[in-house]
């Protein structure tokens, strides 16, 4: 689900990369293109295995720019830039290109790009070696690469 007051997206190419998400269960490039600007677009629902059963993965593409609140209900990949608040229920993974600004609350989190505000993670925080975090972390465990950088303050363990 999700809410936001502000939505930029590149249909043709976030449409195409959903589509190929879904066939797949991984995004590559395809060269085929959406009929419409208007169309729907669905979550993909490409099973995996996990210790709770199968998940979902909700995907938001580089160069898709959201403002306000986004929730996942599953495990969710993020690639764009958010401005606002960031709920996900299960694994939320940022890629290198990636940037938040705002809250962020997770079950679990792998970090490599950036995020500016928040972090509150009820059990792993994964901070890859292209990580940036300025503000706080709150977290059971923390876990830090080599070249990761964390400006401001964290406290990890039980609260």
């Amino acid at each position: 689900m999700m809410t936001s007051s502000k939505l930029t997206l590149p249909w043709d190419r976030l449409i195409v990369l959903f589509n190929t998400f879904r066939k797949s269960g991984t995004a590559q490039k395809s060269t085929s293109k959406a009929k419409s600007k208007n169309q729907k677009i669905s979550d993909p629902q490409e099973k995996q295995s996990g210790s709770n059963g199968s998940k979902s993965m909700s995907l938001i593409a580089d160069g898709t720019v959201i403002e306000g609140k986004v929730s996942f209900a599953q495990s969710a990949r993020l690639d764009g830039k958010i401005i606002g608040e960031v709920l996900c229920e299960h694994k939320l993974v940022t890629g290198q290109k990636s940037n938040i600004q705002g809250t962020v609350k997770a079950e679990n989190s792998t970090i490599e790009g950036m995020i500016e505000g928040e972090l509150h993670v009820k059990q792993t925080v994964h901070l890859c070696g292209n990580a940036h975090v300025k503000g706080k972390i709150v977290a059971q465990k923390l876990k830090v690469d080599s070249g990761a950088t964390l400006d401001g303050e964290f406290r990890i363990g039980k609260a």
